[in-house]
């Protein structure tokens, strides 16, 4: 069992499925970085703010892990959010205001002492709209 993974597992649950907002603060780093944010925005307050606006973008984001692949350090997660764009968002460019998306993408995070540092993101902006969902 990769206790990285688990965490990991844990967060996506909490946080992103069930609102858990207070995890943020015992597993993120003051000094994590997610590579796809602005200059300058850090640690859990960061986390906090750029997760509202994306709940403010999508405020009925159904978050679906596909797929989690832990080695070390290093935890993977395959996944895709699917629900109505409201808002546009710094970042993601869509044009579907008022629109159902589905928006699919692979984050990979670094956990070093059961805290996450850093983040990368890999979005799929080719295919988030589909008419079929």
């Amino acid at each position: 069992m990769n206790i990285n993974k688990e965490l990991v597992k844990l967060f996506y649950e909490e946080v992103y499925k069930n609102g858990n907002i207070e995890l943020i603060d015992e597993l993120i780093s003051p000094d994590f970085v997610s590579h796809n944010w602005p200059k300058g925005l850090k640690g859990p307050e960061g986390f906090k703010m750029h997760y509202a606006k994306f709940r403010e973008a999508i405020p009925n984001a159904e978050y679906i892990v596909k797929e989690f692949i832990a080695e070390g350090e290093r935890v993977m997660i395959r996944w895709e959010v699917i629900g109505i764009y409201q808002k546009r968002i710094s970042g993601i460019n869509i044009q579907y205001i008022g629109q159902k998306i589905s928006l699919k993408g692979v984050s990979i995070y670094y956990v070093e002492n059961d805290f996450f540092v850093q983040r990368r993101i890999f979005f799929d902006f080719q295919n988030y709209k589909n008419e079929n969902i």
